[in-house]
This record gives structure tokens, sequence and C-alpha cells, in this order.
């Protein structure tokens, strides 16, 4: 089942941290990313061999710059649809959560959090007063005045100062973009499309690593603001941001053989960074996995679209991803660091997993909207090709130490996924461990709603106040029953039956999160939830609304 707006997968590659320093800095890279490689896969060795060695092989090959200069996606030619293939608009369809709410949990059951709000509810946005212009007719020996612009980003923002704003113009730039200049806490750098202009940023033709960024983002370079850009067709990653407080809104990220965004301490620090807003597509093209008829030969490991790296020797995670559109990609949809809040996100058709929690701790992850616009369901089989219904929210540790625990997962809607939330116990020692799972609305599931590996680990987790009413299937799997896992005030219904809500989007292909909203006769969730500390629902509105809690993502009200 192909997707309607997803162009052909090819070889994914997961985390191996960003190259952007120097010559010599790739190099160290890929070293320490082949070693890390190897680690994995000899943990890994009983349980994944062939997908493992398959991911040394490929990290082993030598890629010249030359190669590379020649690589390029025909992107027009590839079909955005198979014949007789059940599809639906899902543009049209999906709408963006609304955003904002404290992550405070309950205090002394789980650890409280620090209030993440948006970038304009903190420090104001470096308002589009443009103090320095780049063009494609322009030169860099210019002196970047609007009747003298600048040819080059990278040289714009090199000589800019704090406070500046460069104004990149109309245009096509064929250019990797390395950003250096740091701004302050109080004087940030932005980068801007011009007003009211439309700025690309094109790696067609040129000479980008796989494991490089078209537009990076230096180790150590802080407080610079990106935004109203459209970054396309890297041969390697999107966008690398190896810095810190660093901004990137309201920017298009599309086709990239690698991943679209992707946050690295591999040569600095990378915490408080903020993306918001932004649309990150057709990222990790480099699957050879697109239907079920495929060979899927080339899967031995692979990038998510929005990825991180955080073994590095700098301090990683505290970032905030909120309102973006990340769908239609090859690789999971979001990987995260420690305590990144994931807020009002629109995420769905990524591969395998639409958020994953993989050795994560204190993440916060709330009112998104998650789902697969698959009409027909695709049974785990002989090849990768069963990813392409994907999960939603995974949590997992897929190499020692154990160690995700203190997540905090509340207020989401998922529809039509083949799980809504899922443990998955990769090695031993993994448990889900002192999490929250609450107030979650999980609908048309085809595989399970929520679904639980075994694990002995598993202790201090909390389910409650979620509303699961599948497809087909069963409504949970390891959930009920299960030491270490406190169930309550779940409302866990087939279809049909008298508990049943009657969600006016149950049984369809409706991605439009109203169509998930509570009715006033749903009676077995409406103030039937138990008391819970956050304060708005999916949709905005007061969590406590009437005599009580509701069940699931939204309050009646």
């Amino acid at each position: 089942m192909r997707k309607t707006f997803r162009p052909a997968r090819r070889q994914r590659r997961r985390v191996l941290g960003a190259r952007l320093e120097s010559s010599s800095a790739v190099l160290r890279g890929r070293r320490a990313a082949v070693l890390h490689a190897r680690r994995r896969a000899r943990l890994r060795m009983t349980r994944r061999a062939i997908v493992a060695c398959a991911a040394l092989l490929i990290l082993l090959v030598p890629v010249s710059a030359g190669t590379i200069a020649g690589w390029s996606w025909d992107w027009d030619s590839r079909p955005f649809a198979v014949p007789g293939t059940a599809r639906l608009d899902r543009t049209s369809l999906a709408q963006p959560p609304p955003s904002a709410e404290s992550a405070t949990t309950t205090r002394g059951t789980f650890p409280d959090r620090a209030s993440r709000s948006r970038p304009d509810d903190r420090t104001p946005l470096s308002p589009t007063k443009c103090t320095g212009y780049v063009s494609p007719s322009g030169t860099d020996t210019n002196s970047g005045s609007s009747s003298a612009p600048f040819q080059t980003i990278s040289h714009a923002e090199a000589v800019a100062r704090p406070g500046d704003v460069v104004c990149v113009r109309a245009g096509t730039y064929h250019e990797q973009v390395q950003l250096t200049r740091s701004g302050t806490k109080s004087s940030r750098i932005t980068v801007s499309g011009a007003p009211n202009e439309t700025a690309i940023v094109d790696g067609t033709d040129v000479p980008v690593r796989p494991t490089d960024a078209l537009f990076g983002i230096g180790g150590g370079t802080n407080y610079v603001t990106v935004q109203h850009l459209t970054i396309r067709n890297s041969s390697g990653r999107g966008i690398v941001n190896g810095g810190s407080h660093n901004r990137v809104l309201n920017t298009t990220i599309t086709h990239a053989r690698n991943a679209g965004l992707l946050t690295t301490n591999w040569s600095a620090a990378a915490t408080d960074n903020e993306y918001v807003g932004n649309d990150i597509s057709y990222t990790v093209a480099g699957n050879d996995c697109h239907v079920a008829s495929d060979p899927c030969a080339v899967t031995g490991g692979w990038e998510s679209a929005v990825n991180v790296y955080e073994e590095g020797p700098g301090a990683a995670g505290h970032n905030l991803y909120e309102s973006n559109r990340i769908h239609d990609n090859d690789g999971e949809g979001m990987t995260l660091m420690d305590y990144d809040v994931v807020r009002s996100n629109t995420v769905y058709d990524n591969f395998g997993v639409e958020i994953y929690l993989d050795r994560k701790q204190h993440d916060v992850v709330e009112r998104n909207l998650l789902y697969e616009s698959e009409t027909n369901y695709l049974p785990i089989g002989q090849n990768q090709s069963y990813r392409l219904l994907a999960r939603g929210i995974v949590f997992a540790d897929e190499f020692a130490p154990a160690r995700t625990s203190g997540n905090i997962i509340r207020n989401n809607m998922m529809i039509n996924l083949r799980a809504g939330i899922h443990f998955w116990n990769a090695i031993s020692g993994s448990g889900l461990i002192d999490n929250l799972i609450e107030n979650n609305t999980i609908v048309n599931s085809w595989d399970y709603g929520i679904s639980f590996d075994p694990s002995s680990s598993t202790t201090g987790t909390v389910l409650r106040n979620n509303l699961v009413v599948p497809r087909r299937g069963s409504i949970t799997r390891g959930v009920t029953g299960v030491n270490g896992v406190d169930v309550a005030a779940n409302l866990f219904v087939l279809p049909g039956d008298s508990g049943d809500p009657h969600l006016p989007g149950e049984g369809t292909f409706s991605f439009d999160p109203n169509a998930y909203k509570l009715r006033p006769n749903a009676s077995y969730a409406v103030d039937k939830g138990v008391a819970t500390p956050a304060t708005k629902d999916f949709f905005g509105g007061p969590r406590s609304h009437g005599s009580g809690y509701d069940i699931g993502a939204d309050e009646l009200g």
C-alpha cells in the first residue's frame, strides 16, 4: 500500500551524528559513528543479526565527494499513488491542534517539569527588519545592503553581529549553508526569508555527503534564529543544529536522503532549542522499502525525520517541538533527547513509528495529533513493509543500559494506527518505569490500542483516563493485571459495546480531531475520569469542566 504523497523509499540510516565542523571533524565523526554502530550491533546480535550486519556493511562503505556530487533523486518522475490503491487526501483533513500548556505533573508522584512556552512567549522574536540582504544576483564582495546584496547565506551570517536580521531575497540558492556566528540571549542573529518572498536552499548538484547537512548551524553556534525558508533536495540531511538556544521557525524541510532535522551535541552543547511551525516531509528517502512487494533488502538501521545525536561531550536536551507538521517520511517521525517537550504537532504517515522514545527520560509528549492514512491492513510479514502502517508512540531501550523512564504522554489524539501506544521490550532490564500515560484518545487502531511487552522491570507507571476504541484486533495487550502498572479510570471498549462513546469518527477514515470529540450521551466517559494536574485538553479547553474529569483527550464543554 503506497502512501499518496510518499516518494519512493530507499536505504535508511539511524543516528550517527552531525559532521559539520571541518574535514578532520568529519573523519572523527565517521569513526565514532562506526564504533557506535558496532556496539549496537553486538548487543542486538541474537535478535537482529541480519539487520545489524547490514547496517555495519553500509556504514563502512567509503563515500567519495565526487560520487555524492552526482547523486540526485528524480522527484518529479516518481508516482505519488499506485493504481487501485485506496487513499485519502490527508492534507485537507488534518487540523493541527492548538498549543500551550504547562508540563507540570502530579507532585509527589512524578517529577515536576518547568513550563515551556512558545518562543514568542519567552523572548520576543527579532523583528523582520532587515539589516543585511542576500540575493542570487549578489556577490559576497558587496556591502550586503538592499541595493548591493551578498550572494551566499553563509557569508552574510558570518559577518552579522548580534541583533542583525539577514533577509534572504526570493530565489533558489544552490549552496551548502553553514552558520557560524552566534548571537546573544538579548540580541539574536536571525536568518529569514525576506518579507513576502520565497527563498529556497536547493541541494540539487550540491556535493553534500550523506551524514552532512545542506543547512548547518555549527557546533557552539548559539542564539540564532532561522525562519521562513525552504530547505530541499539534500543528498545528506536537511538542517543540522549543533548549538543551543537556536530556533527554527516556519520553515519547510523536504526531500532529503537522510534526516530532515538533526539536533546534535557532537562538538558542543545542544540544549534549549526551539522548533516551531515547521513542515518536514519526504525525508530519509534512502529507504528502499515503500510497498509490500519490495525486497526491503537495505534496511540496516535508519534515521528519523526529526533526529538526534546525544553521545557527544556536550549537554543535550530540554528542546521544544511545537506546532510542526511531520509527515510522509521514510523513517520514524521523531526521536528525542531527554527533557524535551513535544506539543501540539501533527505527525502522520511516517515509517514504523510516529514518535519514538528510545532510551529517553523526562520527556513530555502532549496534545499531538498522530495518524496513519492507510485504508487497508498491513500484516507483519517477511519484510519491513508492514512498517508503512506505523505505531503512534513507542517506548523502548534499543541498547544497554536500559534507561527509558519518567516520561509523560497525555492529551494526544491517535487515529488509525497499528497501535496507539506501544512498549517494545528490546533488551534485558528494559521496562515501563515511572511513566505517566493519561487522557489519550486512541481510536480505529488496527492491532491494539495500547500494547505492552512483558517485563519484570516495569514499575511505577500510571495509566489513567485513556479512551480506546479499536477498528479491529484487540483493545489492549499486556496492560491490565500487570505488576508495576497502575490502571485507573480508563474506558477500553469495542465498537458497539454498551460503553461505546459513539464518537462520530469511529470506523471511518476521518483524521479531523473534531470527529473524535465526546458527545453529551457518552455517559461512560463524561465525568468518569480521575483528577489530573493538566489544565487543558487537546483542544485547549479547560481540563475540568462540569462535575468531574472526562476520559480521553477531549473534555466535553
